[in-house]
């Protein structure tokens, strides 16, 4: 029963994920040097990149801030509106953007939707929750749903804190 449970839940993402990899890889209709080898090559690359945690490199984020815009430390999460786990992330991510607003950038992507910015922050799985500087600078990075608190120790950690919104009257 528990295999059923868990197959509901893991078969859909690995299928977007599978979906994503294989439309990243033949982006404008052209194989990249990497996968165009042969078929087996890509199915095997695509499982090892489903499995695995982490890019080799972390990619770095330029800035866009305006010259008078305040620059703010930023959470993107990619993932993807149909994916289990994501929807799970939904009334965390709005809840920290709420309640941070003015002293952290919340922002969501939609990898299914986007995936040229799935392959920018070098995501091989998803949700991933990429942790960023006020400069652009990613600081960390985690696969997989995670929880507010965790979220905030996890910016504590980095070295960033915030302060508690004052409850509205």
């Amino acid at each position: 029963m528990l295999l059923k449970k868990i197959s509901v839940v893991v078969m859909p993402c690995f299928l977007g994920l599978v979906i994503l990899l294989s439309h990243l890889s033949f982006s404008n209709g052209n194989p990249t040097p990497e996968t165009s080898a042969n078929p087996s090559s890509q199915m095997k690359e695509a499982t090892t990149k489903v499995t695995a945690t982490a890019p080799t490199t972390k990619p770095t984020t330029a800035p866009t801030t305006k010259p008078n815009e305040i620059k703010l430390p930023k959470l993107v999460e990619l993932g993807a509106d149909r994916c289990i786990p994501c929807k799970k992330m939904k009334p965390i991510l709005d809840e920290l953007r709420e309640e941070y607003r003015g002293r952290m950038e919340v922002v969501f992507i939609d990898v299914w939707k986007a995936p040229a910015e799935g392959k920018k922050y070098g995501v091989q799985s998803i949700p991933t929750q990429i942790f960023l500087n006020a400069e652009g600078k990613e600081l960390d990075r985690h696969v997989g749903f995670i929880s507010k608190d965790d979220i905030l120790a996890r910016w504590k950690e980095l070295g960033v804190e915030f302060n508690r919104s004052i409850p509205k009257k």
